[in-house]
């Protein structure tokens, strides 16, 4: 390998936390192909690990060769990518399945040798669960070409809001894990506010001493469902009671509650404002 080609190519650095599993990860995942697909992945990436943190490093050639192919094929054949996106999503579900399957597994009692066998086992499910490597590339790029796409387009055709109309467009439709997380526990707030609680009383007493079993049990189911929402490429961390009832007391202190359907609303906006202009294809295809 030639170090010296290499340092006069252009490369992205992206830091994080993390764990040297990552570097591993990183390798495999970032540079193999989803599903045999055409899709291109990263011709090369190197992650950088020491004590806790590391940089992963990727060209931006390929987060231009990866972008430019997959809002191609989305132009062009729209089923490809969806399809691609509709086995990940089955995939991701069976990997959490799993998941909840072994969450309450107690390993304290296990042999050597049984431990070993049962981590084994977990790595070659992995094995089998694709990861689609190429979905860093396409977002690293899709945000700085909507960006200079948009600016051009708003230039030619006079349209001064541009900044009002990329915050449209680059608006996310879907929740993020996070945002999920979120909104789900907003909905189980809602019916805790509406049944009298305020937001001093120990949650978990004064659900069991009401007779709020139903609650109560949604919140248990909440904890158990997003029990891995704390975690990072740092590692795992307990997503406690405490920590729910918490976030759970500040979402009722909060003045005005926020809870609606944002995402409904992005994606409307979005839909109008396509609408409204006669955007490019290329634009089309990057907004949704």
């Amino acid at each position: 390998m030639n170090f010296k080609k290499l340092e006069k190519l252009k490369w992205n650095i992206e830091h994080y936390d993390g764990c040297p599993a990552f570097t591993e990860m990183t390798a495999h995942g970032f540079t193999s192909f989803l599903y045999e697909s055409k899709i291109p992945v990263y011709k090369i990436n190197i992650s950088y690990y020491s004590q806790g943190e590391g940089d992963l490093m990727s060209l931006f050639s390929d987060h231009n060769r990866i972008g430019s192919a997959i809002v191609s094929e989305f132009i062009s054949n729209q089923k490809t990518i969806m399809n691609l996106h509709s086995r990940w999503l089955k995939n991701f579900k069976t990997m959490m399945d799993n998941f909840y399957s072994l969450f309450n597994v107690d390993l304290s009692g296990f042999a050597d040798n049984k431990l070993i066998c049962w981590a084994e086992n977990i790595y070659k499910f992995y094995k089998k669960i694709s990861m689609p490597g190429f979905i860093d590339g396409y977002m690293f790029y899709a945000d700085k070409r909507l960006d200079g796409l948009l600016k051009d387009f708003c230039a030619k055709k006079g349209i001064k809001n541009y900044q009002r109309i990329y915050s449209i467009l680059s608006a996310p439709a879907e929740p993020s894990f996070i945002n999920k997380e979120e909104d789900d526990l907003r909905a189980i707030v809602k019916l805790l506010q509406t049944a009298g609680y305020g937001s001093r009383s120990d949650l978990r007493k004064y659900l069991r001493k009401t007779a709020k079993q139903g609650i109560l049990k949604m919140f248990e189911n909440h904890l158990h469902k997003y029990s891995w929402i704390k975690s990072s490429y740092a590692g795992y961390s307990e997503y406690s009671w405490n920590q729910m009832e918490n976030e759970a007391k500040k979402i009722i202190s909060e003045e005005n509650s926020f809870f609606n359907n944002i995402y409904h609303k992005n994606k409307k906006l979005k839909e109008e404002t396509i609408k409204k202009h006669k955007f490019t294809k290329e634009i089309r295809a990057i907004a949704k």
